[in-house]
C-alpha cells in the first residue's frame, strides 16, 4: 500500500500545518525558498569567475566618432565580438543580452569600419559587476534586475563624465 493512500485512510499528515504556512505566509515562502538555495549553493559551490581579476584581453586602439562630437578621438576600445571574448562570454550570449537589454549598448563608432565600440573603462565596469554578480550566480537574466540596474547606472554616469551630459543615456 502507497504512503498517500495511508494518509487517506486517517493517518495524520506531519506536513500539513507547514504547507498551510508555506502557501498562505509569503515571507516563510521566501525564507524557505532561500534556506533551500543557501543548502543547495553550499552543496554546488559555483567556480570562481574567470573575470576575478579583470579583463581576459586588451583592447585595440582605435579612431573612434563620440556622438554629438564632429571630432574623433584615439581610444583602446572594444567591438562587440573583442567584447564578448574580453567578458569570457559567447558572442551569441552577448549579442542576446545587448538585444534584451541587459547591457547598455556601445554608443562609439569606429571611424574606419563603423562597428560600434566600448571604452576599457566601459568593460571594465561591466567585468567587475559581472564577477560580483557571479560569485551568486552562473548566469544573468532578467530577473536580476539589480545587477543589470547597477551596470547601466554605472556605465551611463562614465559615459556623462567621460563624453559629456546625455551621451551616456542613447540606447
Amino acid at each position: 500500500m502507497s504512503r498517500r493512500r495511508e494518509q487517506r485512510e486517517g493517518v495524520p499528515d506531519r506536513n500539513k500545518v507547514r504547507r498551510t504556512q508555506y502557501a498562505s505566509d509569503p515571507a516563510i515562502a521566501e525564507n524557505a525558498r532561500e534556506a533551500s538555495r543557501a543548502r543547495y549553493r553550499e552543496q554546488n559551490p559555483l567556480p570562481p569567475s574567470r573575470l576575478r581579476n579583470g579583463l581576459l584581453t586588451r583592447g585595440t586602439e582605435r579612431e573612434v566618432t563620440i556622438p554629438g562630437r564632429a571630432r574623433t578621438r584615439l581610444m583602446e576600445t572594444y567591438t562587440i565580438p573583442e567584447a564578448a571574448d574580453a567578458l569570457g562570454k559567447s558572442l551569441p550570449n552577448f549579442r542576446r543580452w545587448l538585444a534584451n537589454e541587459l547591457l547598455p549598448g556601445p554608443i562609439l563608432t569606429e571611424t574606419a569600419r563603423s562597428n560600434a565600440c566600448y571604452t576599457v573603462e566601459e568593460l571594465e565596469i561591466i567585468a567587475r559587476e559581472l564577477a560580483a554578480h557571479e560569485r551568486q550566480f552562473a548566469y544573468l537574466c532578467e530577473k536580476h534586475v539589480e545587477t543589470i540596474t547597477r551596470i547601466s547606472q554605472m556605465i551611463h554616469g562614465l559615459r556623462d563624465v567621460e563624453f559629456g551630459s546625455g551621451n551616456g543615456r542613447t540606447r
